[in-house]
């Protein structure tokens, strides 16, 4: 893809965020996502068939953000240094960008628009493989076998996700840095034995 198209299909996509957080996924129509974007109405099907795939392009794009964020811990970084670590890039990303992490994770239209059950849970594969090799680790290194390495994934991925959904739409009334210590406390009692 030449280097303009790129830059203008990102454009796109982040206009398309924006709008979709403002306003809601079925208010928005692809019009409107153009001419935020600067582009016109017939420039924005060149890049997107229709708005469904303009939708799964967000949400992928915001996953492709999430994954840069949370990827690899320091080097170096013992199991549960490196689970702390990518949790705490969770309430990060979601901080940092709230209209992805919304869509991404908040939002059941979003998950409508993307009509293949597959395709959305191919979109999510990564983030539950990220966390679950991060407790994968850490449990082979204290030599525990109970409960199993998906539930607790699934159990710390759910506190995370709960916990950046409470702080993002203002319920605790906290400053970032004031949830994001509260965050980690939670997360410490949750990897408590």
């Amino acid at each position: 893809m030449k280097r303009e198209t790129v830059k203008t299909a990102r454009r796109i996509l982040e206009a398309a965020a924006q709008s979709f957080r403002e306003k809601g996924l079925p208010a928005v129509s692809m019009r409107e996502v153009a001419k935020k974007a600067g582009v016109t109405p017939m420039a924005i099907y060149r890049h997107y068939a229709d708005k469904a795939t303009l939708v799964e392009a967000v949400v992928a794009h915001g996953f492709e953000e999430y994954e840069r964020y949370v990827g690899a811990p320091p080097p170096d970084a013992e199991p549960l240094a490196a689970l702390r670590h990518r949790a705490g890039r969770i309430f990060d990303f979601a901080v940092d960008h709230p209209v992805f992490f919304e869509l991404m994770f908040l939002s059941p239209q979003a998950s409508r628009e993307i009509v293949s059950a597959q395709r959305m849970r191919s979109i999510h594969a990564p983030t539950y493989k990220i966390a679950y090799e991060a407790v994968r680790s850490w449990r082979i290194g204290q030599r525990q076998v109970n409960p199993s390495n998906s539930v607790l994934t699934l159990s710390l991925l759910s506190y995370c996700i709960g916990f950046c959904a409470f702080h993002l739409n203002a319920t605790m009334n906290l400053s970032d840095s004031a949830a994001r210590e509260q965050y980690m406390i939670g997360l410490e009692a949750l990897l408590a034995p």
